[in-house]
């Protein structure tokens, strides 16, 4: 550990703690030199998975912080008070995703209601990338969720939603079309296509949206369990295809297959593009897959960023033990 305070160059850090139940704490040792690290001017790059009693107050050292992703994290001291009077950190671009499932993971209302107070020490005024299908599941959580979503969307460029956890209305109400400004791309994730009806509620969010003329890309992120199930994805063929979304330039869809269940990527391809005859009549189509984890609560990793790692600047992976 002594090369780490050191380590003051880097512009892209990734912690990760994976046990048994899924969480992890900081070495001691790596958690006293994180403040000297994250104050480094290069670093703009942050995620952090599955970390719990992680101090908030870490952040204040974060002043070059551009990019966040925090998912399935539990925080200590979100009501600690600032030891450092830094200007606020402008994020650009935030990845968030708590979890609700069996672990204990505090509720994600607690962490947007930070979100929202004085002693946070980000600014989201100049956020540009939300990335968020965890809206909590408690009304409070859901309440907030819609606040800061409301709140930030005046600069948004690229949204990340999953309107089958909510109503159209809702999922509408989120993102006022007065201040879709700047909105160009639209991440829809389809889970599981016959359980919860993902395809209707992504076709009726995308049909309600005010200002479709306004999105040049639309990227579905699909949870394949079998090839069979790829045909209930057809309808959104034919739908974005339309001249209702005469200005879209590019459709992206990724297959997400599970490492415990292996499935020919090639022919995953070949399926993929049967389904899609009209986009790629159109040439506005790409298809793509991804091998990862399916069965621990992380839908391949779509909210964790994996398709713009090919992009990843230098960087730090720490696992806890």
């Amino acid at each position: 550990m002594d090369i780490v305070p050191t380590l003051t160059h880097l512009q892209d850090i990734e912690i990760i703690a994976m046990q048994d139940n899924l969480t992890g704490i900081l070495h001691p040792e790596l958690q006293s030199a994180l403040p000297t690290i994250l104050s480094s001017t290069h670093l703009t790059k942050l995620r952090l998975f599955f970390l719990k009693d992680f101090p908030a107050q870490i952040f204040q050292h974060c002043t070059a912080l551009r990019h966040l992703t925090l998912q399935w994290m539990v925080f200590t001291g979100l009501d600690a008070p600032l030891t450092k009077q830094n200007p606020k950190i402008k994020l650009h671009t935030l990845s968030f995703s708590t979890c609700t499932m069996t672990w204990p993971f505090r509720r994600a209302s607690e962490v947007f209601e930070w979100f929202s107070r004085p002693l946070c020490p980000f600014d989201f005024s100049q956020l540009r990338v939300f990335l968020s299908s965890d809206r909590g599941t408690d009304p409070r959580s859901f309440e907030l969720f819609c606040q800061f979503a409301s709140k930030v969307s005046h600069s948004l460029e690229r949204v990340l939603i999953d309107p089958s956890r909510m109503a159209p209305a809702v999922a509408l109400s989120l993102f006022p079309a007065q201040k879709l400004v700047r909105l160009h791309t639209l991440e829809i994730p389809i889970l599981t296509p016959s359980e919860k009806n993902d395809v209707s509620c992504a076709m009726n969010f995308l049909s309600n949206l005010a200002a479709p003329s306004l999105l040049k890309r639309v990227v579905l992120h699909y949870r394949c369990h079998a090839r069979e199930t790829m045909k209930e994805l057809a309808p959104l063929d034919t739908f974005l295809a339309s001249e209702h979304f005469e200005n879209l330039e590019s459709v992206t869809v990724t297959a997400y297959l599970s490492i415990l269940h292996p499935v020919d990527t090639n022919m995953t391809i070949g399926f993929l593009r049967k389904v899609f005859p009209l986009l790629g009549a159109k040439r506005i189509l790409t298809l793509g897959t991804h091998v990862g984890l399916t069965r621990i609560g992380i839908p391949s990793g779509y909210l964790a960023g994996y398709t713009d790692r090919e992009k990843r600047s230098k960087g730090l992976i720490a696992c806890t033990q």
